[in-house]
C-alpha cells in the first residue's frame, strides 16, 4: 500500500504529453491552451475617449473652465478626426480617437453647448478621460501560457489579437468498463431480488463530460474471468484511457488483476492509504495507455475519480500544474470532525463560501444521498480531530 501523494506522482509521471490538434477559437472554449501567445497589436491600439464629451486642450481652460469654439466631431471608426487648434473643441464618442493637440476630454454632462461654443464649468486635468495607446496590452506582451484553460475571457482577448485557431490536445479515446453481476441497467425498470441499477456508468460519463469529453465507449461486465479479459483487451485496444469500476479488491468474484494480467497491463500499483478508495489500481500497457481500477462503491468510485484520474485527464489534456486537480482553498470547519483510522479520510460535505464547510452527518462509503448533496471533500489526515472552527483545506468537487 502507498500514500496518496506518491501514488498520484507515479501516475502523472506516467501519464502521455498530449498530441496536438489546431482548431477555432469557439470551439478551443474549456480546453487548455498548448503554447504561449503574445500580443500583436495595442490595446488600446490608439489615443481614445472613454467617455462621451468634448476633446480639449487642457491649457485653454482656466481653473474656473472655459468658452471654446466646437470645431468638428470624432466617432469610433474615424480615420483621422484631424487637428485641434488653440481655443478648440471637438465633439466625441467613447472609443473614437483622439485628435491631434488634445490631451483631455471632458464629459458631456458637464458642459453647455450655446449655438456651437461649448461652454465648459469646471477645471479639467491634462489626460481626463483619455485612453492612451498601449494602456491594456502592448505589442508582442505575453497574454496567455501554455497550459492555461481557454474561458470566454481569456478567448475574447485572444480574438481581440487576431487569431483565428489555437493548438490543443487531441481528445483522449476513453472506455468505462463496470463490473459486476448485481449491476442492471436502469432502462430494465424493475429490479429482481439482489440486483441495483448500475449508477456508476452515468456518474464517471458525467465527470469526463465536465472535461469535455463526450464520447466515451462503455461496457458492462459480469464477475467471470474470461469474459472481464474479452471486455478489458478490447478496450486497451481501442482506448488510451481505461476505467474499470468494481473488481480490484480481494473477493473471489474480484476478476480485474487476473485479467490485467492476462491482458498484458503492467500494474503500477495496488490499494492507497486513503479513505475512502483504498482498492485503487493504477496500471499502464502499450505506448501511452493508462488503466484505473475504480472501487465499485460508488462514493469511492467517484472520490477516488476526483483525486487521481481528474489530474491525469487534465494532464493529457495540457493543462499546466497550477490547473491540475479540483479547486482548493481553505476554509472554516463548521462542526467538529474525527477520523480514527489511520488512513487520510476526504470527507464529504457542503461548502458555503460565506460559512465554510459543513461535513455531512453519515460519511458512509454507500451513502450516495449524501454525495449527492455534497459539493466538496475535505482532507481529514489519519487519527486526526478537527474542533468547530478550524480552518481545512476543502477540494471544491465539481469546479475543475
Amino acid at each position: 500500500m502507498i500514500d496518496e501523494i506518491e501514488a498520484l506522482d507515479r501516475i502523472l509521471s506516467s501519464t502521455a504529453k498530449p498530441e496536438i490538434e489546431e482548431v477555432g477559437l469557439v470551439a478551443a472554449a474549456g480546453r487548455y491552451l498548448l503554447e504561449e501567445l503574445r500580443s500583436t497589436v495595442a490595446v488600446p491600439g490608439f489615443d481614445q475617449s472613454a467617455m462621451d464629451g468634448y476633446a480639449l486642450r487642457s491649457m485653454d481652460l482656466g481653473s474656473n473652465g472655459g468658452a471654446l469654439r466646437i470645431s468638428g466631431l470624432s466617432a469610433a471608426g474615424c480615420e483621422n478626426p484631424g487637428i485641434l487648434q488653440a481655443g478648440e473643441a471637438m465633439r466625441i464618442f467613447t472609443g473614437a480617437p483622439l485628435p491631434e493637440g488634445c490631451d483631455a476630454v471632458v464629459m458631456q454632462e458637464n458642459t453647455l453647448d450655446e449655438g456651437g461654443k461649448l461652454v465648459v464649468n469646471q477645471k479639467v486635468k491634462k489626460g481626463e478621460c483619455v485612453r492612451r495607446k498601449g494602456d491594456v496590452i502592448c505589442r508582442g506582451q505575453l497574454i496567455a501560457s501554455s497550459g492555461d484553460r481557454l474561458n470566454p475571457g481569456l478567448l475574447g482577448l485572444i480574438a481581440s489579437q487576431g487569431y483565428t485557431s489555437l493548438p490543443v490536445a487531441l481528445w483522449p479515446r476513453v472506455a468505462v468498463i463496470t463490473t459486476g453481476n448485481e449491476l442492471v441497467d436502469p432502462a430494465v425498470g424493475k429490479l429482481k431480488p439482489g440486483q441495483i441499477f448500475n449508477s456508476n456508468s452515468t456518474m464517471l460519463q458525467v465527470a469526463l463530460r465536465r472535461l469535455g469529453i463526450q464520447n466515451v465507449d462503455l461496457y458492462h461486465v459480469e464477475d467471470q474471468l474470461q469474459a472481464t479479459i474479452e471486455v478489458i483487451r478490447m478496450a486497451m485496444h481501442r482506448c488510451q484511457l481505461v476505467l474499470v469500476v468494481g473488481g480490484v479488491s480481494v473477493g473471489d468474484r474480484d476478476q480485474v488483476k487476473p485479467a490485467l494480467e492476462e491482458c498484458g497491463a503492467n500494474v503500477e500499483f495496488w490499494r492507497v492509504r486513503i479513505k475512502p478508495g483504498k482498492p485503487l489500481l493504477y496500471a499502464s500497457f502499450g505506448e501511452n495507455g493508462q488503466l484505473f481500477g475504480l472501487p465499485g462503491n460508488p462514493v469511492s468510485a467517484l472520490v477516488t475519480f476526483a483525486i487521481f484520474v481528474l489530474p491525469a485527464v487534465q494532464r493529457r489534456l495540457g493543462a499546466c500544474d497550477k490547473n491540475l486537480g479540483m479547486r482548493r482553498l481553505t476554509a472554516r470547519s463548521l462542526s467538529s470532525i474525527t477520523n480514527q483510522s489511520d488512513r487520510p479520510h476526504y470527507v464529504r460535505g457542503v461548502f458555503d463560501g460565506d460559512a465554510g464547510f459543513l461535513a455531512s452527518a453519515c460519511q458512509t462509503s454507500h451513502n450516495t444521498m449524501g454525495l449527492a448533496q455534497s459539493n466538496a471533500l475535505a482532507r481529514i489526515a489519519a487519527r486526526t480531530c478537527v474542533n468547530c472552527g478550524d480552518l481545512l483545506t476543502v477540494h471544491l468537487l465539481w469546479e475543475y
